[in-house]
């Protein structure tokens, strides 16, 4: 398959429309461009034609992803950090990506998760290390640093 052929434009298209609508990384381009069986040469080509053009740029991807899964998912920089891995974005991007998160609205989700788990645990025998325990549980399993957790949590039963 070459540039001029039919197939190669018709792919292109497609690809340029599949990065307009949401933001994509690099190797899910790649993935897609793939199943078109174009070449390398040619997949190599249309990406950079992507990245040109500005429909494929992975500081975006991972400022987008980490603001949406910290915001809508409550994540914490940890579990964000893995996701990015798992989806092959490079640790400049990811630290980018980390970075547009704002420390006081982080500091307010995690208060605010720590202080809804904190009254949803009953502490019917009175043993608050067990409560204690439940809730940096619950805050670590959501991608939140143990030491920033921790601190937190003997904050709250000072």
């Amino acid at each position: 398959m070459n540039e001029d052929s039919p197939a190669f434009r018709e792919a292109r298209t497609k690809i340029f429309h599949f990065c307009s609508y949401r933001e994509r990384t690099v190797g899910e381009v790649i993935e897609k461009l793939q199943k078109f069986r174009l070449g390398n040469p040619l997949i190599e080509k249309v990406v950079r034609e992507l990245q040109e053009e500005g429909f494929l740029d992975e500081t975006r991807y991972a400022q987008a992803f980490s603001n949406d899964k910290f915001k809508f998912n409550k994540w914490g920089r940890l579990k964000i950090r893995r996701a990015l891995k798992q989806k092959g974005i490079s640790e400049d991007f990811i630290e980018r990506g980390l970075d547009s998160i704002s420390t006081e609205e982080y500091d307010s989700i995690l208060n605010n998760l720590l202080n809804k788990k904190w009254s949803s645990i009953s502490s019917d025998d009175g043993n608050t290390a067990i409560k204690k325990n439940k809730v940096a549980n619950f805050l670590i399993g959501k991608g939140f640093e143990p030491d920033l957790v921790w601190a937190k949590v003997r904050e709250k039963t000072e």
